[in-house]
């Protein structure tokens, strides 16, 4: 991300409260397009603060309502990935593993996809560092993968399970 651009989100964000500056990094580990109920789930916020705090975030052109009607999408790609790099690496793993968990104990909070709530979760519980979990996760994504013809993405899968049973 180019330095000017990283510091006018960086300083937009700085701005905000402190429950939307975590909405905003939560959303950024989650992806570019985000759910409400996977939000509500994974960030521990009443109904109340969570609305208060995804209003505050469109007020401030950081995310916009998902044309679908069911959560929030970034403004713009670049907006999201200065708030994911700019994460120190606990925050990141706290947060990946909180999403982990609400899409494990929840998968109609992810994609619509069998398949891609498999994948989702794989990458999460990877990226959290929990190494036990990801295996199996890895392992399950495999199989969702294969499930539905995408043979590279399966060997994706089971190729990182591999890793992880060596580690």
């Amino acid at each position: 991300v180019p330095t000017t651009v990283r510091g006018l989100v960086l300083a937009r964000m700085a701005g905000l409260s402190a429950p939307a500056r975590g909405l905003l990094r939560l959303s950024a580990v989650a992806g570019v397009r985000v759910g409400h109920g996977l939000l509500a789930a994974a960030g521990g916020l009443g109904d109340d603060a969570l609305l208060a705090a995804a209003r505050e975030l469109a007020e401030n052109h950081l995310l916009v309502a998902d044309p679908a009607g069911q959560g929030y999408v970034f403004r713009h790609a670049l907006t999201r990935e200065a708030v994911y790099d700019d994460l120190l690496p606990g925050e990141r793993q706290q947060l990946h593993r909180a999403v982990a968990r609400a899409l494990t104990d929840d998968p109609a909070l992810g994609p619509p996809a069998p398949w891609a709530v498999a994948e989702a979760v794989a990458e999460h519980w990877f990226a959290a560092g929990d190494l036990e979990e990801a295996l199996a996760a890895s392992v399950a994504a495999g199989n969702a993968a294969r499930e539905v013809a995408a043979g590279a993405d399966s060997l994706g899968h089971y190729e990182r399970a591999l890793e992880l049973w060596d580690r």
